[in-house]
């Protein structure tokens, strides 16, 4: 998993992209993985949280990357939030 997920030694710091995967820092999350992908049929993105044990996919059958963006930031925010102390 380590060397399918490690850039190319010529990556720049900036692109941390690897077998399909690149590599990111979220607030909730901490180190993340995201894709996206279509077949031209359907459009399917994840976010992979491995340090918080997490993951959110979301998929259509249209190529709509914004509605796919918007559903993540309504879901990720609900399963993330700390707990409230009422």
């Amino acid at each position: 998993m380590k060397r399918l997920l490690t850039p190319p030694e010529d990556a720049r710091e900036n692109e941390r992209y690897a077998g399909g995967w690149m590599e990111t820092t979220r607030p909730w999350g901490g180190k993340v993985l995201t894709h996206s992908g279509s077949n031209t049929m359907w459009m399917v993105t994840a976010w992979l949280a491995p340090e918080k044990n997490l993951s959110f996919v979301a998929a259509t059958n249209v190529f709509a990357p914004k509605i796919l963006d918007g559903a993540f930031a309504t879901t990720i925010p609900r399963f993330t939030a700390p707990a409230s102390r009422e």
